[in-house]
């Protein structure tokens, strides 16, 4: 099959990452930056913001800030700015963007909660995207996560069980809202615009193997879906998932 759509250059992509450690007393507050710079040219249809004459308005910046309140509390903000050339999504997507801003707490029985923006619990990278909070150094590509489904506004909360022998489930459990971004191309146009999904509660799992980096999971949501400021809330009608 032959596509009618040729890149002749997708992209060519300079990154540069960017990190420094401000300590405060007992090396409790640390700062992460990541820079993500690309140009794209297209021979065909647009494509993610490219088009024939080429752009290089392409950014990716965060700056990430955590604090550790104690052994067992933190605290953690990030902020993103970013532009995907002469994409749609523009016209929704702000300058700048508190992506996560929450606060954590771990039991001594493994049990971790979160509450605030946090990293939605969905598929195996939520929490190495951007930047991270587990490994700074360490960012997702778009091909695996798309630019959506980010964060929910709520609660999240993790509980461990050890099966024995090498086996173990890492559950999850999350409450709250989210904005969800869509593009719809029509014969008149690209549609933009966003959604906010509220009273969204759902569950994450991995059943953990003992062969290292085997690992099986399931996701499962409920939720409403409902404009998002585009209508006063008596004229909503919420939409059952």
């Amino acid at each position: 099959m032959h596509s009618r759509f040729r890149m002749t250059l997708a992209a060519l992509i300079a990154v540069t990452v960017v990190s420094s450690h401000l300590f405060a007393q007992d090396d409790k507050l640390t700062i992460h930056g990541s820079a993500n710079i690309a140009y794209g040219k297209t021979d065909g249809l647009p494509y993610f913001g490219m088009t024939k004459d080429g752009t290089s308005d392409y950014r990716s910046l965060t700056l990430q800030f955590g604090y550790q309140i104690s052994d067992r509390d933190r605290v953690v903000t990030q902020l993103l700015h970013r532009n995907f050339g002469e994409s749609p999504t523009k016209s929704i997507t702000p300058v700048m963007e508190p992506i996560w801003a929450f606060y954590e707490h771990k039991f001594e029985n493994g049990v971790t909660f979160k509450a605030g923006r946090n990293p939605l619990p969905r598929g195996l990278f939520n929490e190495t995207r951007f930047i991270g909070t587990l490994l700074p150094f360490y960012r997702v590509g778009n091909s695996v996560y798309g630019e959506t489904l980010e964060y929910i506004d709520g609660i999240v909360v993790r509980v461990p069980f050890d099966l024995g022998s090498g086996w173990s489930i890492d559950s999850y459990v999350f409450g709250g809202g989210y904005d969800l971004k869509y593009q719809i191309p029509l014969a008149s146009g690209t549609v933009v615009g966003k959604v906010r999904n509220e009273n969204s509660i759902g569950t994450q799992f991995w059943l953990m193997t003992p062969v290292k980096g085997v690992k099986f999971g399931a996701f499962v949501q409920s939720y409403q879906g409902t404009p998002n400021a585009t209508l006063p809330k008596e004229q909503r009608a919420p939409i059952e998932t």
